[in-house]
């Protein structure tokens, strides 16, 4: 018996078993109330999964040490069975320039298309504007330096997140771009491994429907990005769990309102107005 309710478990199947009624059920009282597994059981969530090979071929190349993360991510998902149980959008626009711009600064973005080809007109022309300007006071040295392409992998991580967001817009419980997420970017400024910020630029595009939006960032790293472009909102929260420690990245320092926890672990709130 404890084998066939550790199967049911592991299936799921011991959501639909039935209970029998209860004394006071069968006395005509109210029946208790149904588990949260098996509300779950009787109106399954969806789940959708935006992926893009070509972002995660950059993501792998240029973004992250591991190499090849990316693809590893998506074969386990497929390894292990899940990709079967999640709505998977491998189809969405790249962001535009005019989407960009709707958080970062246009002399930024066309540095960034410094290493865009094919470049004419007035891209040109702004670009020999902005190359009075050394690439570090923007951020692209170091652990974000210029590559071929960079432009193109801006507007598909951001058009991954967006997609997710058009998700969650239309009715999906779960909406999941891992390979989204940059968090450390400016609005005229890279760091971090982040070049653009598509969690600022999701949350804008969730505000058109949302009249509240709460978001927690739960990296190890703390997600003074998002933090900086809601700090005056009085419709955005940004929460962010992280490691506080001197001289771990992003060097945050404690302010009225950080909290530091037994493990160093700093919890950043903003007064909800």
């Amino acid at each position: 018996q404890m084998r066939q309710t550790l199967a049911e478990l592991s299936t799921g199947s011991v959501c639909k078993r039935q209970r029998a009624p209860s004394a006071a059920a069968q006395d005509g009282a109210a029946a208790p109330l149904p588990t949260k597994r098996q509300r779950a059981a009787a109106s399954p969530r969806r789940v959708s999964y935006v992926y893009s090979h070509t972002l995660a071929c950059f993501h792998s190349a240029h973004i992250c040490r591991s190499k090849s993360q990316g693809e590893m991510v998506h074969a386990l998902l497929d390894a292990y069975g899940l990709l079967r149980r999640l709505c998977v959008v491998t189809s969405f626009e790249p962001a535009t320039r005019d989407t960009l711009e709707m958080f970062h600064t246009r002399a930024y973005l066309w540095l960034l298309r410094k290493k865009h080809p094919g470049e004419t007109g007035e891209a040109s022309g702004e670009r020999r504007r902005t190359q009075d300007h050394d690439e570090d006071e923007y951020g692209l040295e170091n652990d974000c330096p210029l590559f071929d392409g960079v432009f193109e992998y801006c507007s598909l991580v951001v058009g991954a997140t967006l997609q997710a967001c058009r998700e969650l817009q239309n009715g999906t419980a779960v909406a999941i771009n891992w390979l989204g997420g940059r968090h450390h970017a400016m609005k005229d400024k890279a760091a971090g491994f982040c070049y653009v910020n598509d969690v600022v630029l999701g949350i804008l595009a969730l505000q058109e429907h949302f009249p509240r939006i709460l978001y927690i960032d739960t990296d190890i790293h703390h997600g003074d990005g998002v933090q900086d472009a809601f700090c005056f909102s009085d419709t955005v929260l940004t929460v962010s769990f992280h490691k506080y420690q001197r001289g771990f990245f992003p060097g945050s320092v404690l302010s009225y309102n950080t909290v530091p926890t037994h493990h160093q672990a700093l919890a950043d709130w903003k007064m909800w107005a």
